[in-house]
């Protein structure tokens, strides 16, 4: 069957049927199909239960390659989520005089506390929290820093400016600026 497209419509076309004889080649072997009998020696169950195996083992690697994927990927999620106290660990090292470390810790809470603004050293953060104590304590600070005069720095006012200005930052932003829409 076939369509014509000049007629639009399906046709039917039919070959009439001829006889072939084909000649014997010389040198040419002829084989008789014969199936294929299973002999006494072989066991063909036997194979089938060897295949099962071999299915039973690639399954098996294939399952434990899927659950150790499955831990890796739990594991990698865990360890991004693991948030740093920020502040604590800048405590820890203002207590332990490493003041390297304490600046570092310092910026790295100002941009987690502030995630919109662009912090890069103490005087954003300073600017960023809105208070001038905690300013002018950080200005003393980075000068102490880069000067190498740890005798100018008072480890106890900055503490309280740092706690102030904490304190001063949560209470602003537990008040509502815009006004309400609807009452």
């Amino acid at each position: 069957k076939w369509f014509n497209v000049l007629t639009e419509q399906m046709e039917e076309a039919t070959l009439p049927s001829v006889e072939i004889d084909v000649a014997k080649g010389e040198g040419i072997e002829t084989f008789e199909a014969t199936p294929k009998q299973p002999s006494v020696k072989e066991n063909p169950v036997k194979e089938s239960s060897d295949t099962n195996k071999n299915m039973y083992h690639i399954y098996a690697t294939a399952l434990g390659a899927f659950v150790l994927g499955i831990l890796i990927a739990v594991f990698v999620i865990r360890s991004k989520e693991k948030k740093i106290n920020h502040k604590k660990e800048a405590m820890k090292a203002l207590q332990s005089n490493d003041f390297r470390k304490a600046a570092d810790e310092i910026v790295a809470w100002g941009r987690d506390e502030f995630p919109g603004k662009r912090i890069n050293n103490l005087g954003d953060v300073g600017k960023a929290f809105g208070s001038k104590e905690f300013a002018k304590e950080l200005d003393a600070f980075d000068n102490m820093l880069y000067s190498g005069k740890t005798a100018t720095f008072a480890k106890q006012k900055f503490y309280t400016a740092l706690g102030k200005a904490s304190k001063k930052r949560f209470k602003k932003e537990g008040k509502n600026p815009l006004p309400d829409l609807y009452k």
